[in-house]
């Protein structure tokens, strides 16, 4: 995570993803990891993806630190996809 973290500061998204998929092998129910590589996805512009791992968050922690952000990012993920 820790790594993830420091790549996704360095605005090395394709790291911070690799990273990210790594911990979730670990330990795929982790919510924080899920939501970061949501993130990396979205930054990647993997609009598909990046939502689908936002919806794991979301499902995971309906109510954690980073919902209000899941939920707005998959708003303007979803405005994205339907002005194509």
């Amino acid at each position: 995570m820790e790594v993830g973290d420091f790549y996704f500061q360095q605005k090395n998204y394709k790291a911070a993803e690799m990273r990210f998929r790594d911990a979730l092998t670990y330990k795929s129910d982790e919510p924080v990891a899920t939501f970061k590589l949501a993130q990396s996805l979205d930054k990647l512009g993997k609009s598909d993806q990046a939502a689908q791992a936002y919806q794991a968050y979301l499902k995971a922690e309906p109510a954690g630190r980073f919902s209000q952000q899941a939920e707005e990012s998959l708003q303007r993920l979803a405005k994205k996809s339907a002005a194509k």
